[in-house]
């Protein structure tokens, strides 16, 4: 009997977990999932090919793995803009605004949810507009300077994807003041 209530509870904790991990999949707030939308919308905006480029040859994997600190500090900043809205607002004016399921319950994790995915599709648009400027530079200079200029392999295969970090970064940085 014993084994049998073992077996039953193990099997429910394994199901529970299951759930909490859907649940977490589902979670728009999770940075995974700010992450993921995030290597996605990069992909399309620069295309199969550039995006290998930029990443190599695990492309999504390690794009999800650089962006995953970037995404979890924009949930983070998320949350904190959410906390100080609601105290603006208040709690019903901030319910009317973000809540969609019909007691508003959801509020808070949907205004996250926007604040952070915004975050996410403006780090995408950084890295797609870098990724074009760096193709008109490689187009201008040629491969060999290119990947002169760039590359920091023994090949410089990895010119563009440094290139295109280099460029991203330098949109993310706000200008010196005089």
């Amino acid at each position: 009997m014993k084994a049998r209530l073992l077996t039953i509870a193990t099997g429910s904790v394994a199901a529970m977990a299951l759930l909490a991990a859907g649940a977490a999949a589902d979670n728009p707030e999770n940075p995974n999932n700010v992450a993921a939308k995030q290597c996605q919308a990069e992909k399309h905006a620069v295309g199969n090919q550039a995006f290998k480029e930029i990443y190599g040859k695990h492309a999504m994997k390690n794009c999800l793995g650089r962006n995953a600190a970037d995404a979890e500090a924009a949930v983070d900043n998320a949350a904190k803009e959410c906390d100080a809205e609601l105290e603006l607002l208040g709690e019903e004016a901030f319910t009317a605004q973000y809540g969609t399921n019909p007691n508003g319950q959801n509020a808070f994790g949907k205004c996250v949810s926007s604040k952070a995915q915004a975050a996410a599709e403006e780090d995408a648009e950084e890295t797609a507009n870098a990724a074009k400027e760096c193709n008109a530079e490689r187009g201008s200079m040629g491969d060999e300077a290119f990947a002169a200029e760039y590359g920091t392999n023994k090949n410089g295969k990895n010119a563009f994807g440094k290139c295109v970090s280099e460029k991203a970064q330098a949109e993310e940085e706000p200008p010196p003041t005089a």
